[in-house]
């Protein structure tokens, strides 16, 4: 008689159910995470433009002043959905002394990101949204 070698049609059935079964559980979880990373990356990116903003109006040795729209287009990957709000437009004198302000990210699904832009300094304070 001949040994059995292999697998029967049954077990490589429930091998993979079980393995949808966890791949099921674990989507969710990397879907979160990824999320999560693309919002820090979008964050990490508008604050590092913010905290250039002063030495580039001390550089350009002109006064200037930046609106949600303009803030947005510096910005190299902007995602679809998401919306930058300020109270008013960031201004910023020759000598590069910021007039403060606050601005505001909001993602797709409504989370808020708020820093407030400190006056003379311009550097940048996490706030309540």
């Amino acid at each position: 008689m001949r040994a059995h070698v292999g697998f029967t049609l049954l077990e490589l059935l429930v091998v993979l159910a079980l393995v949808a079964i966890l791949a099921a559980f674990v989507a969710p979880g990397a879907a979160r995470a990824w999320e999560g990373a693309r919002q820090r990356a979008v964050e990490r990116e508008l604050r590092l433009v913010l905290a250039g903003l002063p030495l580039e109006a001390f550089r350009a040795g002109a006064a200037m002043e930046l609106g949600a729209p303009e803030l947005q287009r510096r910005m190299t990957d902007w995602p679809p959905g998401w919306s930058l709000e300020m109270d008013r437009p960031l201004a910023y004198s020759a000598e590069g002394v910021a007039r403060g302000g606050r601005v505001r990210v909001r993602n797709d699904q409504g989370r808020v990101q708020a820093w407030d832009v400190e006056p003379y300094t311009g550097s940048l304070r996490p706030s309540l949204p």
